[in-house]
């Protein structure tokens, strides 16, 4: 079984993703976060295989995370999921060169375009 953890400060996000993942009965949902600082801590102690995170949150965002993400030993799977516009460019490409940096380190996370993301997630799970 695949243990997901989702951070998003979107209730409305967390709700939709959290539900579409838990149609899929090989997916756990271990928890959700609002904000990187709880998702950093929900990380370590939940020990999620997934992490879904967003990229613009209150307290510390995604790419701060991910920053912290290389300090810590349990380096879950990372899939950025985010709302952020073609102006916000910059972030994502930011996000992108983190995870490279941390899965040089790790082979465990890794950046991937959804169309790698579709192929990798259990078939089950996106209809």
């Amino acid at each position: 079984m695949v243990k997901v953890l989702t951070i998003d400060d979107s209730v409305f996000m967390r709700t939709v993703i959290r539900d579409m993942l838990s149609k899929d009965p090989s997916i756990e949902v271990v928890g959700t976060a609002s904000n990187g600082i709880d998702g950093l801590e929900k990380i370590q102690s939940l020990k999620p295989d997934v992490v879904t995170l967003d990229i613009e949150m209150p307290k510390m965002n995604g790419l701060d995370l991910l920053r912290e993400l290389q300090k810590v030993r349990v380096r879950p799977k990372v899939l950025m999921l985010s709302s952020l516009t073609s102006k916000d460019a910059e972030a994502t490409v930011e996000a992108i060169r983190l995870v490279l940096m941390i899965s040089c380190s790790n082979q465990k996370i890794f950046p991937m375009s959804v169309t790698s993301a579709m192929n990798w997630w259990p078939k089950s799970s996106i209809s």
